[in-house]
């Protein structure tokens, strides 16, 4: 589908009727964002609200054929597909997991280190899928787990990464493993340039990783897989088979 037409008149009559919540207090990480507000795409039981996520709506509305939606992230050509998939943003077929909870886009998943013929599973079970967060969260044990085995890791000290909760994990820059995601026997490889956030300062030879321990997952019971992850799939959310697909990208 076409777009075009829908972002030039700002989707003027492409959705109506659909629930805002306005915002009276900026939490800290808004106040010098270029951003001021979220585009919810999970299920009801998560708005506060009780609301209906926009691409719902424009379902019901006849807006687009299908309750689902599609992301390509990249440095360049990013993408959201509304509707469907775009086959010209990913190759070959998709893997596919059921929402084990229509709350969050939950679903069982790997993650794990490599090379790809020897991977060691340092982490099987629920994982949130989350176009709104940027690095891989985890509770800290599972994650203190999956570094105990890198040649090199250890946590971020608060001097160095200032905080205690998230904790970074810290590994030699020129050591970084290979990791994977893995569902229904597909291997989606984690590009090195993702999962190494950078020096940890200008004249260090550490590096942090993209995998940081965080006790509000804890909440969740699960790791949340973020943009890290999903730059390095073609990610389709169905709100139709209630599944998360991946596609390797083009």
């Amino acid at each position: 589908m076409d777009f075009s037409a829908l972002v030039a008149n700002n989707f003027a009559n492409w959705c109506k009727d659909q629930k805002f919540a306005a915002v009276t207090k900026e939490s800290r990480g808004f106040v010098n964002n270029t951003i001021d507000g979220i585009w919810g795409l999970g299920y009801p039981k998560n708005s506060v609200i009780g609301s209906e996520n926009l691409v719902q709506k424009a379902f019901k509305q006849k807006s687009i054929p299908s309750p689902e939606f599609s992301f390509r992230l990249s440095e360049t050509g990013s993408e959201l597909c509304l509707g469907g998939t775009n086959p010209d943003k990913y190759q070959g077929g998709f893997a596919c997991a059921g929402v084990t909870e229509q709350i969050y886009w939950r679903i069982n998943g790997t993650l794990a280190r490599g090379p790809q013929q020897a991977l060691s599973h340092n982490y099987t079970g629920s994982m949130i899928i989350d176009s709104g967060t940027t690095l891989m969260l985890g509770p800290p044990a599972d994650v203190k787990s999956f570094y105990t085995g890198i040649d090199g890791a250890e946590p971020c000290s608060v001097s160095l990464c200032g905080s205690e909760d998230p904790t970074y994990w810290l590994m030699p820059c020129d050591k970084f493993p290979s990791i994977f995601f893995v569902l229904a026997k597909q291997f989606f490889q984690i590009s090195p340039n993702d999962f190494n956030l950078g020096q940890v300062n200008a004249t260090s030879t550490q590096c942090v990783g993209a995998l940081v321990g965080f006790n509000a997952t804890l909440a969740v019971k699960g790791f949340v897989m973020g943009d890290t992850l999903m730059k390095n799939t073609y990610t389709n959310f169905n709100m139709a088979s209630n599944e998360v697909c991946f596609a390797h990208p083009k």
